[in-house]
């Protein structure tokens, strides 16, 4: 009883460590909306950072943008080497994820004027704010693949795979 007891209070322990370090990275990280993005990149003294892979970049990207894949951030000569540099990160919307990897990369690098837009490039199209676009790679069709299905070619097919990030 005592040993059940012991390894439930452990992992309540680990459980409020976990969510109490993301509640703090959270609190540090400023979410902002396309408004408030488009009034910083316009009149303050701001890194806006894109956070896909260099392809998606190239086909659009919010103008004046910069592009530091969320993977990269850590090692990447372009991050400012004042932390105290307003950053704002972002990418495809709220249910990308590699705009809030990013910042918190940067929180935990250090930096302290860290912005995440949340919304990305779907809510700045939304608000019909204008758009570096690449009309050629636009044109590329490239077949996307579920995880599911992706996982019976590899099992079925043994394809070569490529990154190109």
């Amino acid at each position: 009883m005592f040993k059940q007891f012991f390894c439930f209070t452990v992992l309540i322990i680990s459980l409020i460590g976990l969510c109490s370090n993301s509640l703090a990275n959270l609190s540090q990280i400023k979410i902002v909306t396309a408004p408030e993005v488009k009034y910083m990149r316009d009149n303050e003294d701001v890194l806006l950072v894109h956070t896909l892979s260099r392809i998606e970049y190239e086909m659009h990207h919010i103008p004046g943008s910069i592009h530091i894949a969320s993977t990269d951030v850590k090692s990447s000569k372009k991050m400012p080497k004042d932390k105290k540099k307003a950053i704002v990160f972002y990418c495809n919307g709220v249910k990308c994820p590699y705009s809030k990897r990013a910042s918190d990369a940067a929180i935990k690098m250090g930096y302290q004027n860290i912005f995440w837009f949340k919304g990305g490039i779907p809510e700045w199209i939304r608000f019909h704010y204008k758009m570096n676009n690449n009309k050629m790679l636009k044109k590329v069709k490239i077949k996307k693949l579920r995880p599911s299905k992706f996982q019976a070619k590899m099992n079925k097919d043994r394809p070569f795979m490529l990154d190109v990030r």
